[in-house]
């Protein structure tokens, strides 16, 4: 099954990505360069272990050179941000924000990567637009609290003047002018982090946990495809990590398959909202209710998509109907990458309140 999905997967659309296996290979952790965009195909019941895995890609790309820069930039930014809150919060709340902070970061750090410290509003800093007198004006704003404060407002620039003179937007943090002078060494430190950070490319991971009922090569080529494309598209709004399954099941024709095991169960409990649910009709006229159904027989709860976020779509045949039904079903997996998510030793578990 792997070896197949990891097959078409490889040559999509004549991109020739990187696919790797992870199955029965820990060593591809420590040998691969983690570099770029990379995709990485396990059996269902691996995504067990999810967060773990999740946890050996961070390791092994914390001791690549670019990411060790960012994290000396990302540290001259707490030191500007430490120094500007002695001045405006006092040395006491000066230490809060800085133990807040850099639990913050860390966790963003885990989850999206040194790009998403740029966030709104769940980042440190961003940019919001304002228009004053016909004119677009840019703000770099920072987060001075954790939770409810109002960002403090650093810098502004003029976009369209900008604009006007070069026929280009600002890229990144250029053209930021301080407020105030003591606002000076904290939009410098940002907007060095911000311009390094830009030369970088961009580094996503994606594992994909699979299953299905039959031979990948029992289905149809264009409906594997296809499936294979909505994934890649679900992924491309995905900041550095992501975990997904992929089922694909045979509907009507019973002889020989086979339900998910006990250990599968389990990995499936890791199921978030938003599921995608990919069908094929066949000449079987099966419809939503027994798919419903066949789904449940085979160890899937249903409510995962069935809720407000679920996507339905149908495969549009090209080459004549097929005999039997099939069906692609693709999940978010929990690995462990919430940023709101509590820690405890190292591992992030979930409260009531995250649920």
């Amino acid at each position: 099954m792997l070896n197949s999905i990891s097959s078409i997967l490889r040559n999509l659309d004549g991109l020739e990505l990187d696919v790797f296996q992870i199955k029965d290979k820990p060593e591809l952790y420590s040998e691969i360069d983690f570099s770029g965009t990379r995709f990485f195909l396990s059996p269902l019941c691996d995504a067990i272990s999810a967060p773990m895995t999740v946890r050996r890609f961070h390791l092994n790309q914390s001791e690549v050179g670019h990411l060790n820069k960012c994290k000396n930039l990302i540290e001259d930014v707490m030191r500007s941000a430490y120094n500007l809150f002695i001045v405006l919060k006092g040395e006491e709340g000066a230490n809060i924000w800085q133990m807040n902070a850099l639990k913050k970061s860390q966790k963003i750090l885990a989850a999206k990567g040194p790009i998403g410290m740029f966030e709104k509003n769940n980042g440190f800093s961003w940019i919001v637009s304002t228009i004053e007198d016909g004119n677009e004006y840019q703000h770099l704003v920072f987060q001075q609290g954790i939770n409810s404060e109002i960002p403090l407002r650093l810098a502004t620039r003029d976009n369209y003047a900008h604009k006007l003179d070069s026929g280009e937007d600002f890229l990144g943090y250029d053209g930021f002018k301080a407020v105030e002078p003591k606002y000076e060494l904290l939009v410098k430190s940002l907007q060095s982090f911000k311009k390094s950070w830009q030369h970088f490319s961009q580094r996503t991971h994606h594992h994909l946990y699979c299953w299905s009922n039959d031979a990948i090569d029992s289905f149809q080529k264009s409906f594997v495809q296809n499936t294979l494309r909505k994934y890649k598209q679900i992924i491309s709004n995905e900041s550095m990590y992501s975990s997904y399954g992929l089922i694909m099941c045979r509907i009507s024709n019973m002889n020989g398959l086979f339900g998910l095991k006990k250990i599968e169960q389990i990995a499936l409990q890791r199921i978030r909202p938003g599921a995608i649910l990919y069908i094929a009709n066949g000449g079987d006229k099966v419809k939503i209710r027994q798919i419903s159904e066949f789904i449940s027989s085979i160890g899937i709860d249903d409510k995962y998509l069935y809720d407000t976020k679920r996507e339905l779509s149908y495969h549009q045949c090209q080459v004549g109907e097929i005999e039997s039904t099939a069906i692609a079903v693709i999940v978010p997996l929990w690995a462990g990458l919430w940023e709101d998510s509590r820690e405890v030793d190292g591992e992030q578990i979930i409260s009531l309140n995250d649920l």
